[in-house]
């Protein structure tokens, strides 16, 4: 009878594979032995033996393989021969471990994992045959533009040149100490053809390329929290009034400074950042339109009470936005006291940095400080570097992201006036430690 848990032919199927498995042994230990016994014939000058596998068994009987060789000195070789190779074994599994683990082979490895880029599309897409390709595109001025005018080189991939394109967007995530810095960030400020927006916590991507950008343009150092120092040659202030008779820059520059209140879009509290927009927008506008400057802005965002001198300016002067006092009053004259209160300290966080002198110097343009607009950074591919945090009691992010995004509005608008719609030369934001220093709402 057959058995029903098991397959057909399972039961001569493990014999075989038995039987197998013993002749395969027994093949290598005969092996052994005449290789063992040709060594000592070799070694001592006796007759090299002939192979024969009885003549082998019988050494395990005390039978001399080799004419004059006793059998324990023939054992002894044999065990020595089998401990060698032993330690060859593991010495060559090492080896591949370790070459499995070394640097340059984990590269190789990486980048053969499904899903990255092959060199064939390196070249296709990335090489800088690719960004010549687009280059009349993205250089509309140049009539023979170089992979460099259209393009950044950030490295090599498959010992392929791999070059990204002006237009592209990219992240690059890393430890500290892990070269963004070194081998990105300071790379592109310095290869970038037009001009160039950076943020950073620490001065040191400032400090490598600063002199060289000065070569090329204008620089300026946005540094409301004073980590340079008032002695700083190349500091600049930020006018933050200045363009707000425009509705829409007065709306982006308070857009930024309310998504600095820590009051997310998915915050059941998102009305109360809606509310504080409305008011640090409004105030800008009038304060613009009135000539006032950050010090009156700031003093009118106190109070309900101070806020009825920009509702003054928008009820009465003639360039206001039409229903921007209305919306003011809605808000800074409510009967409600608590919901004047919740509205007011929420604007308190937005610009809670104006509270300190040294963050107020800088939105002040003076002698030492030359004021610096969005239209003359890109008209003359300036340098901008901006220095901030979002900790402490200087956190001045909000300021850096409002900055950051009236340079990006009005390249915005400038690109949509140019030939072929878009800024020539191109404009390099880089945003490093963009989270801890201008979260862009945009």
């Amino acid at each position: 009878m057959t058995n029903p848990g098991k397959p057909p032919g399972t039961g001569a199927f493990a014999i075989e594979k038995a039987v197998v498995i013993i002749g395969a042994v027994a093949a290598a230990g005969l092996a052994v032995v005449h290789g063992t016994g040709l060594l000592l014939a070799l070694v001592t000058g006796r007759p090299l033996p002939s192979f024969g596998a009885a003549r082998a068994v019988g050494l395990l009987q005390g039978a001399p393989y080799v004419p004059g060789i006793p059998p324990a000195v023939h054992g002894t070789v044999i065990a020595v021969a089998a401990v060698v190779a032993l330690l060859l074994a593991r010495r060559v599994l090492r080896w591949r471990t370790y070459r499995a683990a070394a640097p340059k082979q984990r590269a190789v490895d990486f980048d053969a994992r499904p899903g990255w880029a092959t060199r064939d599309a390196v070249r296709r897409v990335a090489s800088a045959k690719a960004i010549l390709a687009q280059a009349t595109t993205l250089r509309p001025g140049l009539d023979q533009p170089r992979a460099a005018d259209a393009g950044y080189l950030l490295g090599t991939a498959h010992a392929e040149p791999v070059w990204a394109s002006v237009e592209r967007s990219i992240l690059v995530i890393g430890p500290p100490g892990s070269g963004k810095g070194l081998h990105v960030a300071i790379n592109a400020i310095l290869d970038a053809p037009g001009a160039v927006i950076t943020t950073s916590t620490k001065p040191d991507n400032l400090k490598a390329t600063i002199t060289s950008r000065a070569d090329r343009g204008p620089v300026g150092v946005f540094d409301p929290q004073g980590m340079l120092g008032d002695g700083f040659t190349h500091l600049i202030a930020w006018d933050a009034i200045a363009g707000c008779e425009n509705p829409m820059r007065a709306a982006t520059r308070a857009e930024a400074l309310a998504a600095n209140t820590g009051i997310g879009d998915s915050s059941d509290n998102r009305v109360w950042r809606v509310h504080a927009k409305t008011v640090i927008e409004t105030v800008l506008h009038a304060a613009a339109l009135d000539g006032a400057s950050i010090e009156d802005a700031y003093r009118w965002m106190q109070s309900a009470h101070a806020l009825e001198e920009p509702l003054a300016i928008l009820q009465s002067h003639p360039a206001a936005c039409a229903t921007w006092d209305d919306r003011l009053r809605a808000l800074a004259l409510n009967a409600d006291s608590r919901f004047v209160g919740s509205m007011l300290s929420v604007v308190a966080a937005a610009i809670a940095p104006l509270a300190l002198p040294t963050v107020r110097a800088s939105l002040t343009p003076g002698p030492g400080r030359p004021s610096i607009t969005a239209e003359a950074l890109l008209a003359e591919a300036g340098t901008l570097y901006a220095l901030a945090t979002d900790r402490g009691a200087a956190a001045s992010a909000g300021l850096v992201s409002a900055l950051i995004e009236d340079i990006a509005y009005t390249a915005r608008i400038t690109a949509a006036r140019s030939p072929g719609g878009r800024m020539d030369p191109p404009v390099l934001f880089l945003l490093d430690e963009c989270a801890n220093v201008a979260p862009i709402p945009s």
